[in-house]
């Protein structure tokens, strides 16, 4: 009789931007990783930065783990 191979558990992916060093929580997640990216404003004629937004699922290859607080 042939044995039977168990099935490999799936190791839940952590590596994603909520557990990323590089991001900064807030009701979006900011990522700190890349410099600010302008944004020209029309209405004011001026230029803002704002920290480029990601979801919280998304992988970008830059992945960091959180220092110990």
């Amino acid at each position: 009789m042939a044995t039977r191979k168990n099935k490999p558990e799936v190791a839940e992916r952590t590596e994603i931007c909520k557990n990323c060093r590089w991001a900064r929580l807030g009701e979006v997640i900011y990522c700190h990783r890349y410099p600010p990216v302008p944004v020209y404003d029309v209405s004011e004629q001026s230029v803002d930065s704002y920290q480029p937004v990601t979801g919280p699922d998304n992988y970008c290859g830059e992945f960091a783990p959180k220092l110990n607080d």
